[in-house]
This record gives C-alpha cells, structure tokens and sequence, in this order.
C-alpha cells in the first residue's frame, strides 16, 4: 500500500459544471461585448499617447493612470476546498 496517500484528500467541486450561474449581467453576451469594445477603446487612447514624441507631466500621468487601470483587468482564477467533518445541530455550552 502506498503511504504517500493523504486521507484528507478530496477531489476539487467543479461548480462551473454542477450549478447554474448566478443571475447577474457579467454572464450575458452584451458584458462581453462590452469587456472587448472597452479594451479597443482604451488601446485607441493609449496608441498615440505611446507614440507620441512630445513628454510631459500630463502624458506621462495619463499613461500611468491607464497602466494602473489595465494592469488586472483579468481576473485569476479562484478555487475553493472545503475538507474535513461537518458537524450540525445546535451548540451546547457546559456550564
């Protein structure tokens, strides 16, 4: 028998697979459309801050103002595990 084996291990919860999304706008076609046209637009702004020869305070805030605000526009990935006994009922304190 393999003794590498943890006891407490369990299979991830493939939520995305057993349970219906939440009822929100961020799952609709149009909040996808809208995620893609606002990346053009932003790069249509950036472009010719970027090319730009001319520096000053203004450009250079400008594009680090659009750094800042670009630079998480995806999420990562989150996973939850829960792993152990569940106890129900209700508590009882000793006195």
């Amino acid at each position: 028998m393999d003794m590498d084996i943890d006891d407490c291990y369990t299979e991830a919860y493939d939520v995305t697979a057993n349970e219906p999304r939440p009822d929100s706008v961020v799952y609709t076609e149009i909040f996808r459309d809208l995620q893609s046209l606002h990346t053009q637009a932003i790069a249509l702004l950036r472009g010719p801050l970027e090319k730009s020869k001319f520096r000053n305070y203004i450009t250079d805030g400008l594009l680090q103002d659009i750094e800042n605000r670009t630079k998480h526009a995806q999420s990562e990935e989150v996973t939850f595990a829960v792993a152990g006994d569940m106890k129900a009922g209700a508590l009882q304190q000793n006195s």
